[in-house]
């Protein structure tokens, strides 16, 4: 699950879906508030540093 406060202007939907596709799986929401899964548990991790990084690059935030 992916979230946002309203004084932030991503779209959850589309960070949550990357993620998502790592995992072989789906997911959806709005553009505060996504949530999704997948079968390939295993994957786990790198999907959360790839939404991690968007997350980043996204914010302007060095990491």
């Amino acid at each position: 699950m992916f979230a946002r406060s309203s004084d932030v202007s991503l779209e959850m939907v589309e960070l949550l879906k990357g993620s998502c596709a790592m995992l072989e799986g789906r997911g959806g929401g709005t553009s505060s508030l996504a949530q999704g899964g997948g079968a390939r548990v295993d994957r786990l991790e790198p999907a959360l540093d790839l939404a991690q990084a968007a997350l980043a690059r996204a914010l302007g935030i060095q990491r």
